[in-house]
């Protein structure tokens, strides 16, 4: 892959409690030359960036094997609302083996997994299977996504569409592409046509104000979707199929999928106030969208129309 210049860069604020609660911040108004991260270059990193790419339609391949056999996937509960299945699990071990095949040394970060500090050292944050209701439904907005962190800071990623035979990857300061086509903002969409992804946490518990943001979004702008796996939905925003992304995540949903939509040159960013809190339990706000819309969606929902 050949370099171009990098948009500007995801950072990552040092947060306390939680080893889990990675901070996105890319605002392309704020860019700055990649080299300030100390990112590597794509030769350096090309065998995972490789590897990311290879393992991520492998496990695409499995679940799309898996779907004749649905009536028989063993399904179970993480909680309320929050289902893990056979095919999760399997997506999972096959992931976590072609890792460790490759560097044994390396840890790492999965929804199905045991949790590990993504701050040290060399970390894949991996979510085997995300949309798993879809897919337990027989619908096709469902992805892979993995990415590989070096102290903290996003390196290379991908996210796989199995059922729309895509793939979308990311090196750090090379740029982001979907099966080899460049990603980047296209032209303004004014807010009246803006189609913005939302979502819920499985954790119900504080959905209230979840709820209350759907109102000045659904008054100031085209309409909302709630397609279910944010991976592949802040893909489709750097891909052009969604104008902005608007939902509370977990860190596996948005580690590989967030540096794809940084790197195509869209905004990246938590929406709470305090980012240096814990990560809640139902995730963490984020907002992704081009510049100029991601101003509109924080000024609509934070009630600030001067």
């Amino acid at each position: 892959m050949a370099a171009r210049p990098a948009h500007g860069r995801v950072t990552e604020s040092r947060v306390r409690g939680t080893p889990s609660g990675a901070i996105f911040d890319f605002r392309p108004g704020n860019r700055q030359p990649v080299q300030a991260m100390n990112a590597p270059s794509t030769a350096d990193m090309s065998v995972e960036l490789e590897l990311v790419r290879n393992m991520v339609r492998e496990a695409g391949d499995l679940l799309v094997g898996l779907r004749p056999k649905l009536p028989d996937i063993g399904i179970h509960g993480k909680g309320p609302f929050d289902l893990v299945s056979d095919a999760d699990m399997a997506s999972h071990e096959l992931i976590s083996r072609r890792i460790l095949e490759r560097f044994p040394h390396d840890s790492i970060l999965s929804e199905e997994g045991a949790d590990v500090d993504h701050r040290v050292g060399r970390c894949w944050i991996v979510d085997p299977l995300d949309g798993t209701a879809n897919f337990l439904h027989g619908q096709d907005h469902v992805s892979v996504s993995a990415a590989l962190y070096v102290e903290g800071q996003p390196k290379v990623a991908a996210v796989r569409a199995p059922f729309f035979d895509q793939t979308y990857w990311a090196a750090s300061g090379q740029g982001a592409f979907r099966d080899g086509q460049p990603l980047e903002p296209g032209p303004a969409v004014p807010p009246e046509r803006a189609l913005i992804g939302v979502g819920f946490p499985a954790d119900r518990s504080g959905i209230g104000p979840l709820i209350d943001r759907l109102h000045p979004l659904l008054r100031e702008f085209g309409d909302v979707r709630r397609l279910a796996s944010p991976a592949l939905d802040i893909c489709w925003v750097a891909d052009g199929r969604l104008d902005a992304f608007l939902d509370s995540v977990k860190i596996w949903d948005i580690a590989a999928a967030g540096l794809i939509a940084a790197e195509a040159g869209f905004t990246v960013q938590s929406v709470e106030e305090d980012i240096r809190e814990p990560e809640p339990p139902a995730g963490r706000s984020y907002l992704v969208a081009p510049e100029r819309l991601a101003q509109g969606i924080l000024a609509a929902i934070s009630g600030d129309r001067r």
